[in-house]
């Protein structure tokens, strides 16, 4: 790595509010880090890290939302993240890839040497901010979509919210965002819960010590499981853009 590269990959390092793990250069001139999955959702959520102009509007179906919940349950990764630095006009649009320097006349914003822009990962980064801080978004109709998604702590299942069989059973939790909007108050939320599940259900002390350990372990989820982020910087030309999207999803 040369110095200048170094100096780079610092740079962004502190400027990101949540600093990475572990870095290095990647596509070039640009750097990885390893980060974890509530550092990652919470930019995406406060819009530190947008969707790119380049990326298709949220298109998952719910249950694809629920299998991404279970498969990192289970010990799966997220996969690669790309994102690319650019840069923005007043009104937040993207108006330079190269050299910072606005195309369209109005002064830039945000980041000086520009804001990281989700290229590839979109639809997974938004499908979790939106199950896990109970977020909105809005389809390329202006459709306001949420994803809610439930959880049964005995059976240790994900299953789709707001559904009948989720509200009408008090041992299933409706809605797993309360478990990560506070997490100062997250374990007086499953300790509420295993309390409303004794009034409503004849369980066991076996049963309620299964559901606490497997709702205390969901609710560290986001802060165990990491994610790779591979970020290119200003200098990335719109083909070096492309060339990572086919190396990191294996496109001939």
């Amino acid at each position: 790595m040369s110095q200048v590269a170094r100096f780079k990959a610092i740079q962004y390092a502190v400027r990101i509010p949540h600093p990475p793990i572990a870095m290095f250069v990647s596509y070039p001139p640009g750097f990885t880090y390893t980060t974890t999955l509530r550092a990652l959702l919470e930019h995406v959520q406060c819009g530190t890290l947008r969707k790119s102009t380049m990326t298709r509007e949220l298109v998952w179906p719910r249950s694809m939302v629920v299998r991404l919940w279970s498969d990192l349950y289970a010990g799966h990764s997220l996969g690669r993240i790309i994102t690319r630095r650019v840069v923005r006009d007043a009104k937040g649009y993207a108006v330079a890839h190269r050299a910072g320097i606005p195309k369209s006349g109005l002064p830039a914003c945000d980041f000086p040497d520009g804001m990281p822009d989700l290229i590839d990962g979109t639809q997974r980064c938004a499908a979790l901010a939106m199950s896990a801080f109970g977020m909105y978004a809005h389809t390329s109709q202006s459709v306001p979509v949420s994803y809610r998604v439930a959880f049964d702590p005995l059976d240790e299942t994900f299953l789709r919210g707001a559904t009948r069989r989720v509200n009408t059973n008090p041992l299933i939790m409706p809605d797993i965002s309360t478990l990560f909007v506070d997490s100062s108050n997250t374990q007086n939320v499953i300790d509420a819960f295993i309390e409303r599940a004794i009034r409503a259900s004849p369980i066991g002390i076996e049963q309620c010590d299964r559901m606490q350990k497997n709702l205390q372990f969901l609710s560290t989820l986001l802060d165990v499981r990491q994610v790779v982020v591979c970020e290119m910087g200003l200098e990335t030309t719109p083909e070096q853009a492309l060339q990572a999207l086919q190396d990191a999803n294996g496109w001939g």
